[in-house]
């Protein structure tokens, strides 16, 4: 078997977490003997082919634009003349990839995270006999934005011209797709609500992986605050805004908030004034898996809906606690762990309030070595084997 996979970023290019996902589940397969190909889109000079941990690897460039979407919207000559082109570069991107994929015959092709639409990957790959598995990691294919948030609201469906003509075009352009695959069942859920993947055999969802933590978790005094978490970028779709402020409405005692991230340069400094008041720090970039160990607790309180969650999982394998918004895969994340994990409704703070001062009336629990050996135990539920493996048997039942 060959699994021929289509990335956006493959480490070690920079890379989110979605990328992330993507080398695990081609290392895992590797280290099993299928035979793994990922096509990447970095931001390089040139095209080039590498190994990495047995995974072979094309990089064809295609260059990062961080505006994109404002360079869209602008009607002038010289946003023209770019968006031009980088469509004409998407073109020739998308016809080397096909071109790949007839010399390199994949069993199977599996779209993941891409820099452009995939529907004429689908096709070319469809018209040459190969089936086609498509995991949803992002909302692009009903939203130009990928996360249906906007203004400081989360859409509960494409909402702008832009979008509803981009889903409508999804809908044709997902007939070429054998099974649909979501980073949780929300994902798929939702796609086929619009009526994505009509012909799709297999509709399902696999959760995305993390790798154990090797650190050990920090035992802290029971004198000592209890630690919150907070671990993300610093923008209104993580709600970090919103977590302050329902912090600041809580007594403040027996709790310290460390907020670790970037942001915006604004969004930073707005931040930082309004922890003045309270006992919290914005502590900027830190390594997940150590911060993670050193804190009590980690809150998600995501605005929009979160395809899946994958600091939660990994707060989770550090054998720290969880509490996450009732958004997206958080909440099924969240029911997979039992009392590794509680929830609350952003749009009702009051579940918020009433769960934390749950929390800090009983914050010796958040100290057990048992609560903490319970969230690693969790978090296997989450291993890049078991994802492997699930994938492996949707890929088997296409042949």
């Amino acid at each position: 078997m060959k699994i021929l996979l289509v990335s956006r970023r493959y480490p070690p290019h920079p890379a989110r977490g979605s990328a992330f996902t993507v080398q695990r589940l081609a290392e895992t397969l590797a280290q099993g003997g299928v035979e793994v190909v990922v096509i990447n889109t970095p931001d390089i000079p040139e095209m080039k082919t590498r190994w990495h941990n047995g995974v072979r690897i094309y990089d064809i460039p295609f260059p990062t634009v961080p505006s994109l979407r404002q360079v869209r919207s602008e009607n002038t000559a010289i946003a023209k003349n770019l968006m031009t082109r980088i469509h004409e570069r998407r073109r020739e991107v998308i016809g080397s990839i096909v071109e790949i994929i007839k010399s390199e015959a994949p069993t199977i092709v599996h779209t993941m995270t891409t820099s452009f639409p995939p529907a004429a990957i689908w096709k070319a790959a469809k018209q040459s006999g190969i089936p086609v598995v498509h995991t949803l990691q992002l909302h692009s294919l009903l939203c130009r934005k990928e996360q249906m948030f906007d203004k400081g609201r989360r859409c509960e469906r494409p909402c702008c011209d832009a979008c509803r003509q981009d889903t409508e075009n999804s809908i044709n352009a997902t007939q070429w797709v054998d099974a649909v695959v979501g980073c949780s069942q929300f994902m798929t859920d939702r796609h086929l609500e619009f009526g994505l993947f009509k012909n799709a055999k297999i509709k399902t969802a696999i959760f995305n992986s993390t790798p154990a933590n090797p650190l050990a978790k920090r035992i802290r005094p029971p004198s000592e605050p209890l630690q919150i978490g907070f671990l993300g970028q610093i923008s209104a779709d993580k709600g970090v805004g919103w977590l302050v402020r329902q912090m600041a409405r809580l007594p403040k005692r027996n709790w310290h908030l460390w907020l670790a991230g970037r942001g915006p340069r604004r969004n930073e400094n707005i931040l930082t004034q309004r922890l003045k008041p309270l006992p919290a720090n914005h502590i900027g970039y830190q390594d997940a898996q150590k911060f993670l160990t050193h804190i009590d607790l980690l809150v998600v309180p995501s605005m929009w809906d979160e395809p899946f969650g994958l600091v939660a999982i990994e707060s989770l394998a550090a054998g720290t606690p969880i509490l996450v918004a009732e958004r997206g895969g958080l909440t099924e994340i969240a029911e997979a762990s039992g009392r590794a994990a509680e929830t609350f409704d952003p749009a009702k703070p009051q579940t918020f309030h009433q769960k934390m001062r749950q929390i800090l009336n009983a914050s010796h629990r958040f100290r057990d070595p048992a609560l903490h050996a319970a969230c690693r135990l969790t978090a296997e539920k989450f291993s890049p084997n078991r994802m492997a493996e699930e994938y492996l048997a949707v890929y088997r039942q296409l042949l």
